[in-house]
């Protein structure tokens, strides 16, 4: 992201999403604070994922995909076409195990019970 001005330029500043300084610094804390952050979101697609038989949970297969800064587009923010090629071997094994689960045996009439029941 450094190496991409556009990218850094939208993420330098002192809040705490900010990756770089105001001086245009790594601020590692946040880096890690991000981290932590995206391993939360995670760990709870997870859990609500385990309560659904039919559910299929990528476990954050793109999460450790190694990027560089030809994988992503001038924002910083989203793959270029070159970073959809690097992240497509995980991509694959992801559709792969889509096309083979199970299906829900329950009408939508029965959806509303199953995230009610999810909620609790």
């Amino acid at each position: 992201m450094a190496a991409i001005a556009e990218a850094k330029a939208n993420n330098t500043g002192t809040g705490p999403c900010d990756m770089f300084s105001p001086s245009g610094k790594a601020v590692p804390a946040r880096w890690q604070y991000q981290d932590a952050v995206i391993k939360g979101y995670q760990a709870q697609l997870a859990a609500v994922c385990r309560q659904f038989a039919t559910c299929v949970y990528d476990n954050g297969a793109l999460y450790g995909v190694r990027v560089t800064a030809d994988d992503l587009a001038p924002d910083g923010e989203h793959l270029s076409i070159a970073g959809h090629q690097t992240s497509r071997p995980r991509m694959e094994g992801l559709r792969l195990r889509l096309l083979i689960a199970p299906r829900p045996r329950v009408g939508l009439q029965d959806e509303p019970v199953a995230w009610a029941e999810a909620a609790r």
